[in-house]
């Protein structure tokens, strides 16, 4: 076979980032470890309170679940933040035109019949 000689491309405006688990940067990993501390906050303060396990270990996985996945990076480099920023100033930007429908025929066929009547 041929070896072809193509140039190697060179993606631009793309950060190069190392992960040190399968989607999550040491950034990334630091803020699931802080939300997670949360979580342990909370439930504890939940089972302290309530005296039952089940609500506090429920609670404490829904929080770390959605750490996960919020943090977790997709091959674009973006996480759930980055697309909720994205969404965001979408919004923030798009223009609203108030629109109000006048109908021009409605006028022509109302002066029609007064100049018929008036006949």
């Amino acid at each position: 076979m041929e070896e072809s000689e193509k140039e190697l491309t060179i993606f631009e405006n793309c950060p190069s980032l190392e992960y040190i688990v399968n989607g999550y940067t040491l950034q990334d990993l630091g803020y699931v470890a802080i939300f997670c501390g949360a979580g342990a906050v909370v439930a504890l303060t939940i089972y302290f309170l309530k005296g039952n396990t089940l609500p506090a270990v429920f609670v404490f996985a829904i929080i770390a679940a959605f750490a996960v996945m919020f943090f977790r990076r997709d091959r674009y480099l973006e996480n759930c933040i980055d697309k909720l920023m994205q969404i965001y100033t979408y919004m923030k930007v798009q223009k609203k035109y108030e629109y109000e429908y006048k109908n021009i025929y409605e006028k022509e066929l109302e002066e029609q019949w007064k100049q018929k009547k008036t006949r």
